[in-house]
């Protein structure tokens, strides 16, 4: 079989962009560098190879099996590096790229010296922030120990000097801001901005997909027997004693509770404002420390 032949295969059985990413992956030497489009129609009439055969008809049938095709691949692009993703961790998303976005903007000419995340995941927002942003150090909380180790693994990856990332376990699944210690004893370590993609879905209300619910990690979607605006609420109460003065917080929001979202940080003290997804969809809030 050529790879032509083994792209209309692959084709035979998912979309086009699956087919294509399963044909990379399968083609992909152990640690090489990503194919393009190019490099597959350049590949075309050349022999698959029996791994490069075994391995996309894993992805094949793991796909036709419902299993997410980041999990089967354990890779997934997010802004400027591939990071490895699994079951351990939310898989990263596009909205995403949009928070992480807005940081940078923001932030770029400011030259911040210290953010913290709320839920590290696989490490795709605090590990972008540092990658663009060179004076920048990054705290992190993460309740899942797989998911910690995957964060570390691709800050070892990705970041010249991984210790920029620091991770703090946290004790409970509702734990907050206070898994980074007490707040009185900051002193000049406050850090410029708080940034989270916290669970927010609300399994009475949201609509999720099959693939999702059964494939990725119900800690990372929802709200531990608790209000989907539950995170949303200790930031907006907890924000203002551990920000520096002028300090940002940036969470990525439920578009349909963006104005309860917004309302959270409606009390003296803070200035928020909303931000649009590509879709035009309420998808960040952003806050600020006045």
């Amino acid at each position: 079989m050529t790879v032509g032949e083994a792209l209309a295969l692959a084709r035979a059985s998912l979309p086009d962009h699956e087919a294509e990413r399963a044909l990379e992956h399968a083609l992909r030497e152990p640690g090489g560098a990503r194919l393009t489009r190019l490099d597959l129609f350049e590949r075309s009439a050349r022999p698959l190879g029996a791994r490069a055969h075994t391995e996309l008809k894993r992805v094949i049938e793991g796909r036709l099996a419902g299993i997410p095709l980041q999990h089967l691949t354990r890779t997934q692009v997010f802004l400027d590096h591939e990071y490895e993703c699994g079951p351990e961790a939310l898989i990263p998303r596009p909205e995403t790229e949009v928070l992480v976005e807005d940081v940078i903007r923001t932030l770029r000419a400011e030259a911040p010296i210290l953010g913290w995340e709320l839920g590290l995941g696989s490490g795709v927002i605090s590990l972008e922030l540092l990658a663009g942003l060179p004076s920048l150090r990054m705290k992190a909380s993460e309740r899942e120990p797989g998911a910690a180790a995957l964060a570390r693994r691709n800050a070892a990856r990705i970041l010249e000097n991984p210790l920029r990332l620091e991770i703090a376990m946290a004790p409970s699944a509702l734990s907050g801001w206070e898994s980074f210690g007490g707040f009185a004893d900051l002193g000049a370590d406050r850090p410029g901005f708080l940034v989270s993609n916290p669970p927010y879905l609300d399994p009475s209300r949201d609509e999720l997909q099959e693939e999702v619910r059964r494939h990725e990690p119900a800690s990372a979607l929802f709200v531990d027997g608790a209000d989907p605006l539950h995170f949303y609420r200790r930031t907006a109460e907890q924000g203002l004693e551990i920000l520096a003065k002028g300090g940002y917080v940036w969470m990525e929001i439920a578009h349909e509770r963006a104005a309860e979202s917004l309302g959270l940080f409606s009390r003296p003290g803070w200035r928020a404002e909303l931000v649009r997804d590509l879709g035009g969809r309420e998808r960040v809030l952003r806050a600020r420390r006045i």
